[in-house]
């Protein structure tokens, strides 16, 4: 393994903090991203591998300074900064854009998220682009919210303000948290007879109506009789949370097992293994059972919409199975290496995001140690008669506790707490959620 191979994932990494914490130019960072290869083409002598390197962070910072400016200085934050008075705004805009997930019923209100495309004030409308959060009250909106879903292009008037934000002693700086939430301006629609809703392509409709489906079958079947149960299947299943009340999961969060009722690495793996096993019964050639899988954990990744922990999880799928049409098997530190450049290269705010530090850590010490720990302590160590089944169930507690070992000081320093109980928890909780 080349030291360019491992030293590029960190590179970018850093890179890309440093991007989306920094204040540089976009344009800046990437002419010397450019600078750097160049010079590196040329061959110098004993600069190469360094040269790259810098081009590499370079490139990362220059990606995460525009996802940065993409939420703080996006054209919809200007607009409304030159309009405003003391973060709101006197009067209504009339917001045009495209909902970026289905509607969330809360307490507040319906919740929707637009990636807006044309604001209107007084008489005067415009081009606009910028992502924000409104809430649509009325008794009404509860009922319709079924219509507002991903993909679909939502208009309504709106009072628009800015994010509140959290200023107890600790908290995360104002900056910080817009960047982890990834928009600025917030706002609330009046009811929903004021909103209109047109249909999205094809592929989103379908996509929309089997997500609803889901939720139908699981209220009716399961809902009916254990709602709490009915809201964690609706979540492993198609991963909308909306239904779990705060209780259920702060308790999961407690126990770490909170995990399993995100759509992840695991619901995929699993899925991709169920696939491709089937179709290698069908079909002949393992490049093209790879081919007709990849098609649909794309499918699967479109249909559950756009979570980070899908991204992540469809994106390693996606690699591993377009290595496999190569006729290539990639090791799993240079799948796990690969699949951290492309999410970040795709979504540089993956760079901040807790919940991505916790999949690449556990991934990392699964990879890392988990085989280590069962050649040591195993009955199959040399010398010693190999039984499977014991092999398959302390494997299990192995991997279990080299993952934990990794994210429990990622834990601690992101939420302030470690669970004591999580080993034994996942255990039980992960085979059964899968």
């Amino acid at each position: 393994m080349s030291i360019l191979a491992v030293l590029a994932p960190a590179v970018v990494l850093t890179g890309t903090i440093a991007g989306l914490r920094g204040t540089r130019s976009p344009l800046v960072l990437l002419a010397i991203a450019i600078a750097a290869v160049a010079v590196a083409l040329l061959e110098v002598r004993g600069w190469r591998v360094p040269l790259l390197l810098i081009a590499a962070g370079a490139a990362g910072a220059a990606n995460g300074a525009t996802a940065r400016n993409d939420v703080l200085r996006s054209p919809l934050v200007h607009w409304f900064d030159t309009r405003a008075v003391d973060g709101r705004l006197n009067g209504l805009a009339h917001v045009t854009g495209v909902l970026l997930e289905d509607a969330e019923v809360t307490q507040a209100g319906v919740r929707v998220r637009v990636r807006a495309s044309q604001i209107s004030m007084d008489r005067m409308a415009g081009p606009v682009r910028g992502d924000l959060v409104l809430y649509v009250g009325g008794d009404l909106a509860p009922g319709r919210a079924g219509a507002w879903t991903a993909g679909r292009t939502f208009r309504a008037p709106a009072s628009l303000r800015r994010t509140s934000v959290t200023v107890n002693f600790g908290a995360a700086s104002p900056v910080r948290q817009a960047l982890g939430r990834g928009y600025l301006l917030t706002g609330t629609v009046k009811g929903a007879d004021v909103v209109d809703v047109a249909p999205a392509g094809i592929w989103r409709e379908r996509a929309a109506a089997i997500r609803a489906r889901v939720r139908r079958v699981s209220a009716r079947h399961i809902a009916g009789h254990d709602a709490r149960a009915g809201a964690i299947v609706t979540a492993v299943l198609i991963g909308d949370r909306a239904g779990l009340d705060t209780d259920v999961e702060r308790q999961l969060q407690a126990a770490g097992t909170y995990h399993v009722i995100a759509i992840s690495g695991g619901n995929v793996a699993l899925l991709t293994w169920l696939c491709h096993g089937a179709l290698r019964l069908i079909l002949r050639s393992p490049r093209a059972a790879s081919a007709a899988t990849l098609l649909l954990i794309a499918g699967y990744g479109g249909l559950v919409g756009g979570d980070p922990s899908v991204a992540r999880a469809v994106s390693a799928a996606g690699i591993y199975l377009a290595a496999g049409i190569a006729g290539l098997a990639p090791a799993a530190f240079g799948l796990l290496r690969t699949t951290m450049v492309v999410v970040l290269a795709a979504d540089p705010m993956m760079a901040i995001d807790p919940g991505a530090w916790l999949s690449f850590g556990a991934t990392f010490g699964i990879v890392a140690f988990t085989r280590p720990i069962v050649d040591a302590l195993g009955p199959w160590r040399p010398g010693a008669p190999a039984w499977p089944p014991a092999r398959g169930a302390l494997t299990l507690v192995f991997a279990t506790v080299a993952a934990e070992a990794i994210v429990l000081p990622i834990s601690a320093a992101v939420f302030g707490r470690v669970s004591l109980v999580s080993v034994a928890m996942n255990l039980v909780a992960i085979p059964a959620a899968r």
